[in-house]
């Protein structure tokens, strides 16, 4: 049974037989692991390349993923999320939650200890394999740092078998062609993040997963990048998983906000009922706020209850408050409300929030 070597960039993958001429690639990128991925499948036959992805409502899904680490532990536990087709999804959290791993077990670079991905429909290993040549992939370490721009850009279009031409356009709106003969290891951060993203969307896919695409690029690039996102969702129909840590960004793209926390989607929101999720932070002032306090406790829907002696008490809201309700369980205490009013609470503040939670 011969080996066969999975060229794998950007999520991009095609089996390779172990004798084939273009497996030297691997003796000459042997030190720069960051162009590409070698994994070994004992497969007897190469995979289909020409399978035809039919778009479904339901693009992605997976459930009950669970992945750990020897040095980290537990990274995912049990974790769910589901795509829909055409949509921008982002995914929110602190560093070391968990949110490369999960875009690394999709694109397969990863592989889950238990739990199930279902891609397009496919969920048989095989059939999965395809499927995920639908998916471009833009992480952090996917540049040669010893190859010049042009060699990276045209190495990436050999191994997917696209037209060189693909990326030129691409490079002129990233503001790129001064720098295509230079060498990557001469370069800033900033354009090193365009040139990923010019490997990223050289090629048409349906679904793009973006790992913290706008670190280090001027406010420029960044607008020229939510613009790019925009027209490709608009006009092509195209799915993003977008990972960031820059959630003003985030709230100007995204569909839905799924939050991670312990290994797990805490919550997965629209656009709608993250704005109102939110905003509802409430200061209430009583006749008796020690008693008051003690009793909204109680209440499942309230989080994050704390008193200050000026604020008076203060909480938020995981669904639309009702006033009738909070106001019959003061009153029959004999607790009276003198002030209650609404704060608007930013995205950032609400995440900040979130992750206090224990």
């Amino acid at each position: 049974m011969d080996a066969l070597y999975l060229l794998s960039y950007g999520g991009n993958t095609q089996t390779i037989p172990k004798r084939h001429p273009r497996c030297k690639l691997k003796l000459k990128q042997k030190t720069a692991r960051q162009i590409i991925t070698f994994l070994i499948l004992k497969e007897r036959t190469p995979l289909k390349m020409n399978m035809e992805v039919k778009m479904q409502a339901k693009l992605l899904s997976v459930k009950n993923i669970c992945k750990t680490f020897i040095a980290k532990g537990r990274v995912l536990d049990g974790l769910d999320l589901t795509v829909e087709s055409g949509t921008i999804q982002a995914l929110i959290g602190v560093n070391g939650v968990g949110k490369s791993t999960l875009c690394k077990i999709i694109i397969g670079l990863y592989q889950a200890d238990s739990g199930t991905i279902s891609l397009f429909g496919q969920m048989e290993k095989e059939a999965l394999q395809i499927a995920r040549q639908q998916i471009a992939y833009q992480g952090s370490d996917l540049l040669n740092q010893a190859l010049t721009v042009r060699q990276n850009l045209d190495l990436v279009c050999q191994l997917q078998r696209i037209d060189k031409a693909n990326w030129s356009e691409l490079a002129s709106y990233f503001d790129i062609i001064t720098h295509l003969d230079t060498n990557v290891n001469k370069l800033s951060k900033g354009i090193k993040q365009r040139i990923l993203l010019i490997m990223t969307f050289m090629a048409d896919k349906a679904l793009y997963i973006l790992d913290e695409p706008f670190i280090n690029l001027d406010a420029i690039s960044t607008h020229k990048l939510i613009e790019l996102i925009k027209k490709r969702q608009l006009e092509k129909q195209q799915s993003f998983i977008i990972c960031s840590h820059n959630l003003y960004l985030l709230n100007q793209l995204a569909d839905n906000f799924a939050f991670l926390q312990h290994g797990k989607i805490k919550q997965n929101l629209n656009r709608n009922e993250l704005n109102n999720l939110s905003n509802m932070t409430f200061q209430l002032s009583t006749t008796n706020n020690k008693e008051a306090l003690s009793l909204l406790s109680k209440l499942p829907d309230l989080r994050n209850l704390r008193f200050d002696d000026e604020e008076g008490i203060t909480f938020n809201c995981a669904t639309k408050l009702d006033y009738v309700k909070l106001n019959k369980l003061l009153y029959t205490n004999n607790v009276y409300i003198e002030k209650l009013g609404q704060d608007k609470l930013s995205i950032d503040q609400y995440v900040y929030e979130l992750n206090k939670e224990v």
